[in-house]
């Protein structure tokens, strides 16, 4: 058996796999931002777009259900980096991939970052915490160690700008009911399961603070 092939068999898959991939202002090839995520870039996706459209910078995202470390997330990426140029690399990649306790999954991250760092070292790069999950004690309790461990890589690795995005969430948590920051239910203001999301143009500001975004948009 060839190596790939190994590979392939060895991946653990979700039921349902999905990959979006959307380049805006495609006959413009000015400055271009890529946001690498699930379907919370997806959800924050347009308003950052439109943010950023204002400054004369394109957009564009990668969204997909491949976890951290499913070989095939970095075909996607490379086929995302492959139309147009890009400045400017934003990461979030925390809600997939259960599999993975906490010691493979601060493995795989880090081999993720230097990756993308080594790949495209002209891109400017941000990685975003993972929004927290209300589906499970679990779930909660495996976000708040897999943001700790990318803190810290992005400390080790160096050069990726930190934006908190579970900072945007607001106790207290209720696990009898469960919910996600999701493109389709997404509101100026909604609650779900005690917590309460902030809306996506929030979320959107918060990315555009960002020093590396901010050196983008000068």
């Amino acid at each position: 058996m060839e190596e790939n092939e190994q590979v392939m068999s060895d991946e653990i898959r979700e039921e349902v796999e999905w990959c979006n991939i959307r380049w805006f202002d495609g006959a413009d090839t000015g400055k271009r931002v890529l946001l690498i995520g699930d379907s919370i870039t997806l959800g924050y996706g347009n308003v950052v777009c439109e943010k950023l459209k204002e400054k004369q910078i394109h957009t564009a995202w990668l969204c997909t259900s491949k976890s951290i470390d499913n070989p095939s997330l970095r075909k996607e990426i490379e086929y995302a980096m492959s139309e147009y140029p890009v400045e400017l690399i934003h990461f979030n990649n925390g809600l997939h991939g259960w599999h993975l306790n906490e010691t493979t999954y601060a493995d795989a991250l880090e081999k993720m970052l230097v990756w993308i760092k080594e790949t495209y070292p002209m891109c400017k790069l941000v990685f975003a915490t993972t929004t927290q999950s209300v589906r499970s004690e679990y779930e909660h309790e495996q976000i708040q160690k897999r943001n700790k461990n990318g803190v810290n890589t992005c400390r080790e690795v160096k050069k990726f700008a930190l934006i908190r995005l579970q900072s945007l969430t607001i106790q207290p948590v209720n696990f009898d009911r469960w919910c996600s920051l999701s493109s389709w239910r997404l509101s100026d203001s909604w609650k779900c399961g005690g917590r309460v999301y902030l809306p996506p143009d929030r979320i959107g500001a918060v990315i555009l603070r960002s020093d590396s975004i901010s050196i983008v948009t000068r």
